[in-house]
């Protein structure tokens, strides 16, 4: 059926067209204008009062997304300081390891011990190392970390005159490694006159020491099971 022209229809017909057009329009751009924010979401650039809130709307992915950058922006920028802090963490081991010695070194202690006794000045006094005797006491309960704390004594033994006595102890509990004088003997040595028979002559006195530190021990296996 042929659409009457404009002018052949009656003044209301022509009220009506004039009316309904433009509001169907309005109703079709409406529709549209409410598919595209549906689509698009809640664009922060125009009103609140025309937001559309769709679980898969693009500013909603696009929020979505900016999160998820500033999420990894923010590691990178820690990047930096999370380096620093393992270097930091690094040296705090070395140290730790330095003072408190896993159980493969116990013979470089022992070494120690010895060298110890060899450097002392002999504008100081004198020392002469006689020998060590290394004694592992039991091992102590794990840590959080799953290792162990054990006792380990070096009995020692060396002879020396009284300042060189004194000066080896400083040196021993002074190193880096932790060690202590956990106990001491001294069997005095011999007195006699010079060939002169003016002044006493003193022998080297004999020194016991038991001296302790504590290594690290790995745990053993299936230990917690």
């Amino acid at each position: 059926m042929a659409i009457p022209a404009f002018a052949e229809l009656n003044k209301r017909q022509q009220m009506a067209v004039l009316i309904g057009a433009p509001c169907a329009g309005l109703i079709l751009l409406g529709w549209l204008s409410h598919r595209a924010l549906g689509r698009l979401g809640p664009d922060p650039s125009v009103p609140s009062i025309v937001h559309l809130e769709k679980p898969e709307n693009l500013w909603s992915q696009i929020i979505a997304t900016q999160a998820q950058v500033a999420e990894k922006e923010a590691i990178i920028a820690e990047g930096p300081k999370i380096e620093i802090r393992l270097k930091e963490l690094e040296e705090e081991i070395r140290e730790a390891e330095q003072r408190l010695p896993t159980e493969a070194a116990m013979s470089d202690m022992r070494q120690l011990i010895e060298r110890l006794a060899r450097e002392i000045p002999v504008d100081i006094g004198t020392v002469r190392y006689k020998s060590v005797r290394i004694i592992p006491g039991p091992k102590g309960a794990g840590g959080r970390g799953g290792s162990d704390y054990q006792t380990i004594t070096y009995q020692t033994e060396v002879e020396g005159d009284l300042n060189g006595i004194i000066k080896y102890i400083d040196a021993l509990e002074k190193n880096p490694r932790f060690m202590t004088i956990k106990s001491m003997s001294i069997k005095p040595g011999d007195m006699r006159l010079t060939e002169g028979k003016d002044k006493i002559a003193y022998g080297l006195h004999a020194v016991n020491l038991e001296v302790v530190t504590y290594v690290y021990t790995a745990p053993q296996k299936g230990r917690g099971k």
